[in-house]
């Protein structure tokens, strides 16, 4: 009985040690430290400018679309928002505030993005 005893602690105590050397979740899988620097470099590597933005102030990457200005009567002929009030691809994009867009069927909208 005490060998018994002996060794069902000394199981215990060798899968308490293995279980201590397997690292603790944290909850932070996927979280990069470098993330911001990593999403800016990519962003200038575009040709974007990484800079705080809309009503939180947060960072984002304001991109120049190719076909600014370019007329358009629906959102599916532009790289970023076609524009109502103009006709015209919008220049940049995301495109913040509310604005009249033209939609991707032709139709028109009011967007709003903070």
């Amino acid at each position: 009985m005490t060998r018994a005893l002996i060794l069902a602690v000394a199981g215990l105590l060798l899968s308490c040690q293995m279980t201590k050397d397997k690292e603790p979740d944290s909850g932070l899988q996927g979280y990069s430290p470098n993330a911001a620097a990593t999403e800016r470099a990519a962003c200038e590597a575009r040709g974007g400018n990484y800079t705080k933005a809309g009503l939180s102030g947060g960072l984002i990457c304001i991109e120049t679309t190719r076909d600014g200005g370019k007329a358009c009567s629906a959102g599916t002929q532009c790289e970023g928002q076609c524009l109502a009030r103009s006709n015209s691809c919008a220049p940049i994009k995301p495109l913040f505030g509310c604005n009249d867009i033209i939609t991707d069927s032709g139709g028109k909208a009011t967007v709003c993005i903070d």
